[in-house]
């Protein structure tokens, strides 16, 4: 908190003038929380799988999910560049400060216990729920070349929704410089955080970030560059088709030989009736990625 300083315009947009950037982001987990309220803490409570404690059953399969994607970010934090784990480390003591200054205010569960990994937990991502369950809905095949794709392969109700973006050369500004304009066509709720964050020597960053993270920039510029993103509706995820192993239960065939399926068991802790109870859920997976449909 001695490292850095935060400004405010008279609209409430933050500049935060930070000594490093660990500090920076510190700044930044504060302000959000400030302007969005604790619902930015208690949703990284969930990223860690704990929910089911408070909320009961209901809850022990996203936290289930949400373990699987935890002990993903644990095990590749410290193979993320320095700089990188030093901001997701300061946006996480940037929440905890938080508690601890409005102790009172927040529920007992929630404690200033936040780490960097908990917030690149965050942004681990895989296939949700409803892309998995379009593939399981499909008619069985024995022939893949006839199978009909997964319904999220057509996209055609996102054909016409994007944003826009224009890049005008120096060529053509009265001023003799490019000039970036971008329209996201896109609400002010759709979780956009305006902020300006500079690191003297390091960072001069003025743009989005999205609400609940330092990271997700979807546009913005510094002194010398200016980034601007549109909407698509391409997927980040593909699915692999390949035979069982014959006689080999829990086996795959891979160029012609049977290769194991990894399996996952998670421990929930869940509160009902009062009392803590645990429930188990097994995932299977391969190299390729989370098993979808056997």
């Amino acid at each position: 908190a001695t490292q850095v300083e935060i400004r405010r315009t008279k609209y409430g947009v933050p500049h935060i003038l930070a000594e490093n950037l660990r500090a920076a982001a510190f700044a930044l987990a504060w302000v959000q929380v400030e302007d969005h309220g604790t619902s930015i803490i208690t949703s990284m409570h969930a990223v860690r799988g704990r929910t089911a404690l408070h909320d009961g059953p209901r809850r022990i399969d996203a936290d289930a999910r949400a373990r699987l994607r935890h002990a993903r970010a644990a095990a590749t934090f410290d193979s993320l560049h320095a700089d990188t784990r030093d901001i997701y480390a300061g946006f996480a003591e940037g929440l905890n400060h938080w508690i601890r200054v409005h102790r009172a205010a927040m529920p007992a569960f929630i404690q200033p216990d936040f780490t960097g990994t908990d917030i690149l937990a965050r942004d681990i991502v895989w296939p949700t729920e409803a892309a998995l369950n379009a593939l399981r809905q499909r008619p069985a095949t024995s022939d893949p070349d006839t199978a009909a794709p997964p319904a999220d392969y057509e996209g055609t109700a996102y054909d016409d929704v994007g944003s826009n973006a224009w890049a005008l050369a120096p060529s053509r500004t009265t001023s003799g410089r490019a000039i970036l304009l971008r329209n996201p066509h896109l609400a002010w709720t759709a979780g956009y955080y305006e902020a300006h964050i500079r690191v003297p020597g390091r960072l001069d960053f003025y743009g989005d970030f999205r609400i609940g993270g330092p990271f997700t920039v979807i546009g913005g510029f510094n002194p010398y560059l200016g980034f601007s993103t549109t909407n698509n509706a391409s997927r980040s995820h593909e699915y692999y088709a390949f035979a069982l192993a014959p006689a080999r239960p829990d086996h795959f065939m891979l160029d012609g030989a049977p290769v194991p399926l990894q399996s996952d068991t998670i421990v929930v802790e869940y509160l009902e009736g009062g009392r803590t109870a645990t429930a188990m859920r097994e995932f299977w997976r391969t190299e390729f990625g989370p098993v979808a449909h056997r």
